[in-house]
């Protein structure tokens, strides 16, 4: 019997994840943003993968309870009751971050992953701009999966970047606010207040061609200046 790339979700392990900041401090300890660029960026391109997916520091925008799960929709990403996944509404619902956890579907030499972020888009895939499912189980994503795996190990960065899918192109240059468990999306011309220095870094990815220099970011405003959650890309497009 094939082993499973996928974990089962759990609301215990979303809510074990740390706030922004403590995870932030352990990344940047262990050098974490140098690995992203010179070792994950590079297994993205060798497995053919940059495209598909990015790199996201694991953290959690708040609590939720036993039952529920965080899903984005239009821009707006608040819990949904888990049931609501397995409903009518699961033809437009999917994941889009995954954990990395040790548990009886991994192998004894990598991980299992677990989706604790997901996403609603009732438009049919490939209409309106919709990302779609991705199914870690499928076989084309197996070596590049064990290869992460075997990377985040050895770095000692298995509990701090998970696997996220790459935003959308319209969202690149937006800023996510939360407030009380709601993340809202802002267009680039409603968040020109917000200096760089107020933001961390917690979202990468390298797809190439006008974006290769770079890289996009989802990031969070610093305590100090109101925090917590933003979304940015660095630099311009020209």
């Amino acid at each position: 019997m094939a082993t499973s790339a996928t974990a089962p979700y759990s609301s215990k392990i979303f809510n074990s994840l740390e706030d922004l900041f403590p995870a932030t401090a352990k990344f940047e300890a262990l050098k974490g943003s140098e690995w992203l660029h010179d070792v994950g960026k590079a297994l993205l391109k060798e497995h053919g993968m940059n495209t598909t997916f990015g790199f996201i520091l694991l953290h959690r925008h708040f609590d939720i309870d036993e039952d529920q799960i965080l899903v984005e929709f239009n821009n707006v990403t608040v819990p949904w009751l888990d049931a609501g996944k397995s409903s009518g509404k699961s033809k437009g619902f999917y994941a889009t971050a995954w954990k990395p956890v040790t548990n009886e579907s991994s192998d004894g030499k990598g991980f299992a992953w677990m989706p604790y972020e997901f996403a609603f888009n009732p438009a049919p895939f490939g209409v309106d701009n919709a990302v779609g499912p991705i199914d870690l189980n499928d076989a084309k994503y197996k070596e590049f999966l064990e290869a992460f795996s075997a990377a985040l190990r050895s770095a000692g960065l298995d509990q701090l970047i998970g696997l996220s899918v790459i935003p959308e192109e319209d969202n690149l240059n937006g800023l996510e606010i939360t407030e009380g468990k709601a993340n809202i999306l802002l267009r680039a011309d409603q968040c020109d207040s917000i200096k760089d220095q107020d933001r961390v870094e917690a979202m990468w990815s390298f797809p190439g061609g006008k974006y290769e220099a770079i890289g996009c970011a989802k990031g969070c405003l610093s305590p100090d200046s109101g925090g917590p959650h933003s979304w940015y890309h660095y630099g311009t497009l020209s």
